[in-house]
């Protein structure tokens, strides 16, 4: 607190001239500040824009030629299946002549590597006939297991189910393939031959893709530092990764469904600690979609030297502003007051005769020439003026001694209690024991809240007294569970309302009535109730009363409440000035029926000093 103090001080010891420069200042560099901010957001939101529209259109050329390099690989396989010396060859029986067996291996095998001599992402090229055998290019260093029956692959029996030509089947480690080196994923192209005469299958054609073929085409779209990309089919595997141990897995991330219902976009999401753009393609021909994700802070990097620039650019143009500008309108400012200073100095030594010269209209030029109306007054009434007796600050004896002293009524009531006592009168003995007791209640000092059992022991002193004198005209019923009594409340406010019930609803009823003093705790709130069955109030007698605890009631429209108004209306101004606007009395009531008054307060749990009040056991 003390440096705050301190700070504060030291500002309003600036000039105003340093004052108006700072003034300037700030507001220049705020102004700065929030244009910078402006257009750095202008800035990312074009970045990642351009950037997002960049990547789609890389990944929709990433899909094509992943299009032509597959479609490039099928018109191969419809030129070998078309061939009708391949036709031929498989038509043949299986058991033929070894020359003739030899003679047509050879011809395959050197019509297969007349065809893939020139590709280098085919790992495996082979052609199944229906009479069990199976050819490929020698030049090629693997071939099929002997046990490997095609009938009973994977491969065949989705194309028989699915009644396909061809298929396209994920990545994958090709167990049945037998090479050299270390074993390579794949992806496997499948292609029915048909009988070209009776439209029949004679042969299939499987080739065995090396997944190279993805990563060449990824690079050669040249995206280095977007080099993040993921290739999966429509089932969420995923066929391409550039971590290889993904291959072959699930891709799991929330956005993925997203991503394979909308075909074709981008979104930015949060991975992990980061944000990320992801933008995706799906190609129309093989149903892959392509997916490539760049973090956000990468597409800012550049952008961090424009905002290092900017701050620079801008602490300059402040500066030469402030210096400029900001320095020529605090001088046209400040000349003027401390012409207006110079002449309150001489006013301060009693020279009153001399004015300042008024050169301008605006506020300054009207401040001065009331300083100089000021001047003028003041020297007239310096003639006039004399000095005032000093106001009494001795309250009248007189008022004080009219004051009845509620201690010397406790101390005579307490005589009379031993007197009573003393002549055997018990009844007497106990009233003046319970009024005492109300007595000294009433003039504790600093005691304003109370714990609730002393306050219900306050009003236990009370009733009795009112029961000497009702006798049996009413019963009083206290609901209220031990636990409660523990809970703080204002001094005073229970009583009054008691008083009123007998006063106002039993005393003027026939036979016999029953007051109900009930508290109860709901949530953070405390509720006290008095509840009698007395005769009741009349509704516009009640609207009065409800109108001066809201305030809106007259002053002599409260006098004409009688006493139960003023004591009801103290109880909820009271409550309302310790505890809040929240809280306060209410008022329920049906003419000839009863009374319910209800004090709603905070349920605070006392924390005092007990005053150890008690009633007699009645």
């Amino acid at each position: 607190m003390k440096s705050i103090s301190q700070i504060t001080r030291r500002i309003k010891s600036i000039s105003l001239h340093r004052k108006i420069i700072l003034s300037y200042t700030f507001f220049m560099f705020f102004v700065l500040v929030i244009v910078g901010t402006i257009l750095y957001s202008i800035t990312t939101t074009f970045i990642k824009s351009e950037v997002s529209d960049y990547m789609s259109e890389v990944l929709r050329q990433i899909n094509k030629n992943i299009d032509y390099t597959l479609n490039d690989i099928q018109k191969t396989a419809l030129i070998i299946s078309a061939d009708r010396d391949v036709q031929t060859i498989l038509k043949k029986d299986k058991e033929r002549p070894i020359e003739e067996f030899v003679s047509d291996d050879d011809f395959m095998s050197e019509k297969i590597y007349d065809v893939i001599r020139l590709r280098k992402d085919i790992e495996g090229f082979f052609i199944f006939s229906y009479n069990g055998e199976i050819y490929s290019s020698k030049s090629l260093d693997n071939s099929i297991r002997s046990d490997y029956v095609f009938t009973s692959s994977r491969w065949f029996s989705m194309m028989k189910s699915l009644n396909l030509k061809t298929l396209l089947l994920p990545t994958f480690q090709a167990d049945e393939v037998i090479g050299t080196g270390v074993p390579k994923k794949v992806f496997m192209y499948v292609h029915e031959i048909d009988d070209l005469e009776t439209g029949k299958p004679i042969g299939y054609i499987v080739m065995y893709l090396d997944m190279a073929v993805f990563k060449d085409v990824i690079e050669k779209a040249d995206v280095e530092e977007y080099e993040n990309f993921i290739i999966l089919d429509n089932n969420k595997t995923i066929l391409y990764h550039t971590d290889e141990q993904y291959i072959s897995t699930q891709f799991r991330s929330s956005y993925i469904s997203e991503v394979l219902q909308n075909k074709t976009g981008s979104i930015v999401r949060n991975e992990g600690d980061q944000e990320v753009l992801i933008t995706y393609n799906t190609s129309q021909l093989t149903n892959w979609t392509i997916i490539n994700s760049i973090p956000i802070i990468e597409l800012y990097s550049e952008i961090k030297k424009l905002q290092y620039y900017t701050i620079i650019f801008m602490v300059v143009i402040c500066m030469l502003f402030v210096s400029l500008i900001g320095t020529g309108i605090s001088k046209s400012i400040t000349r003027p007051l401390h012409k207006l200073q110079k002449f309150m100095k001489l006013a301060e030594e009693g020279q009153f005769e001399d004015t300042i010269p008024v050169e301008s209209d605006d506020e300054i030029g009207k401040l001065s020439h009331s300083f100089n109306n000021m001047l003028t007054k003041i020297h007239d009434l310096i003639k006039k003026v004399y000095t005032t007796e000093l106001l009494k600050t001795e309250a009248e004896l007189n008022a004080l001694q009219a004051q009845i002293n509620p201690h010397f009524l406790y101390n005579t009531l307490q005589i009379m209690d031993l007197i009573a006592e003393a002549e055997g009168v018990e009844t007497i003995s106990n009233i003046c024991q319970s009024l005492s007791k109300i007595f000294r209640y009433s003039i504790s000092q600093g005691k304003e809240i109370v714990p609730l059992s002393m306050e219900i022991e306050h009003v236990k002193n009370y009733v009795f007294i009112q029961k000497t004198r009702f006798k049996d005209k009413f019963d009083i019923v206290y609901d209220i569970h031990p636990d409660l009594e523990k809970y703080q409340v204002i001094k005073l406010i229970i009583q009054p309302l008691v008083e009123n019930a007998l006063f106002h609803g039993v005393e003027r009823k026939r036979g016999q009535c029953t007051i109900e003093v009930a508290v109860k705790k709901e949530e953070d709130n405390l509720i006290i109730t008095v509840k009698d069955d007395g005769i009741g109030i009349g509704e516009e007698q009640l609207k009065l009363l409800r109108d001066s605890l809201k305030g809106e009631i007259l002053h002599n429209e409260i006098m004409g409440l009688s006493k139960r108004g003023i004591g009801i209306r103290n109880v909820n101004a009271r409550v309302k000035l310790y505890f809040g606007e929240e809280y306060g009395l209410y008022i329920d009531s049906q003419e000839y029926k009863g009374t319910t008054m209800t004090v709603v307060l905070p349920a605070i749990i006392y924390k005092g000093d007990d005053m150890n009040v008690k009633s007699h056991d009645r």
